[in-house]
């Protein structure tokens, strides 16, 4: 008598097992509460997490993720006049940063060590920003913008110090300054404390 019949028989019964189990931990998987949120999904280098969110509000924009701190979005403006205007609008100082975005050294660790941190990140919601960049190249900015911020070097900067950091009032008045970086110390507290003084 032969045992094919019996062989197949056996060999069907285990791949239905097999595929049952399979879409059993499937159908459990689903139907476990916030699986995902602890299992990112990764995929071609995408990652998906449901505990991600965004946030526009009227003046600020937030980035959430779950257990990491909200960092408050900072809104770099590049107008004088647009500045001195939208201050008066909110009652709040302006902060003008001169800076030589592709030759100051000083600068771009400033912006490691003082500008990208969450501090003054919250610090600057308070304010309102106005970078004066003073290149070397010319296609980084425009002429015209060029020549706006040179007169602003003049005025508020005669001393032609960068990076440098003034505070004016909405009339336009100068109210405090810092300016210089150490690129051995890399010390960003009197930039820090800078802020501090003319925050309301």
């Amino acid at each position: 008598m032969s045992n094919k019949p019996y062989l197949l028989h056996l060999i069907t019964v285990l791949c239905l097992l097999y595929f049952t189990s399979g879409i059993s931990q499937i159908a459990l998987i689903e139907s476990t509460p916030n699986y995902y949120n602890h299992h990112p999904i990764q995929n071609n280098n995408i990652s998906y997490n449901s505990n991600y969110h965004e946030y526009n509000g009227n003046n600020t924009n937030y980035s959430t993720y779950s257990n990491i701190e909200t960092v408050p979005q900072v809104n770099w403006l590049e107008d004088f006049d647009q500045a001195l205007n939208k201050a008066r609008q909110e009652n709040k100082k302006v902060v003008m940063y001169f800076m030589g975005s592709d030759w100051c050294s000083p600068c771009k660790l400033l912006k490691k060590d003082f500008f990208d941190t969450l501090k003054f990140k919250t610090m600057a919601q308070k304010v309102v920003l106005l970078k004066v960049d003073i290149p070397r190249r010319i296609d980084i900015i425009s002429p015209e913008q060029l020549a706006k911020n040179k007169t602003l070097v003049n005025r508020y900067n005669p001393s032609k110090g960068f990076p440098c950091l003034v505070a004016i009032d909405h009339y336009g008045n100068s109210i405090a300054k810092h300016s210089a970086y150490s690129m051995s110390l890399r010390d960003p507290q009197p930039y820090f404390l800078f802020m501090e003084s003319i925050i309301d």
